[in-house]
């Protein structure tokens, strides 16, 4: 499954000794195991290993975080700078990965696999998420671009699970629950 805003690269057929594509976004992927050919999925920061498994990859080209959700099987992350591998990982099913590229640190926290694979199904999920990783969840998922006037807003988090609701519903919910004020500006002119 890709989300929004994302490409990816992947030849005709598979050769022989493995199975690789090239990721720029986020994608879920549901890999057969085949010890023999194994599934590679690389980013412009890192490579994720699979034999098979199911995972969600997160890598946006202007994004200072990769992220990898382990649902089941098993992954074996390189996050790479500069070209320089710079952390092995494997993850266990309910483990995510996060590389932040600009310290080049990679911390792991157990996770319910819900919140980072929600959007696959059209449900976005938020749980005491800063305010910041809403509105760029919510950036890809509608495709519209924010911004915030008032740093403050950076502040706060916000709970909510919602399903196939319109982009303003879910800034009124905003609005109610934070106090957050907004308006749409919509394009006039077509690029």
């Amino acid at each position: 499954y890709l989300n929004s805003a994302t490409r990816m690269k992947y030849p005709v057929k598979f050769d022989e000794k493995e199975r690789k594509v090239y990721l720029s976004g986020e994608a879920y992927f549901q890999v057969e195991r085949d010890e023999s050919r194994p599934f590679l999925v690389h980013t412009s920061r890192g490579c994720v290993k699979v034999l098979g498994t199911e995972f969600n990859l997160q890598s946006y080209e202007d994004e200072t975080i990769v992220q990898t959700t382990l649902v089941s099987g098993a992954v074996h992350i390189e996050a790479v700078k500069n070209g320089d591998i710079v952390s092995t990982i494997k993850l266990k099913p309910s483990e995510r990965a996060v590389y932040d590229i600009s310290s080049g640190s990679v911390s792991i926290a157990t996770v319910n696999t819900d919140y980072d694979t929600a959007w696959k199904e059209g449900r976005l999920m938020f749980k005491d998420m800063p305010i910041p990783q809403v509105l760029k969840k919510l950036s890809y998922f509608y495709n519209v671009r924010f911004d915030v006037k008032d740093a403050v807003i950076n502040t706060y988090r916000f709970t909510g699970t919602f399903e196939n609701k319109q982009l303003s519903q879910i800034l009124d919910y905003l609005k109610i629950s934070s106090q957050i004020d907004y308006t749409i500006k919509r394009m006039t002119s077509d690029d």
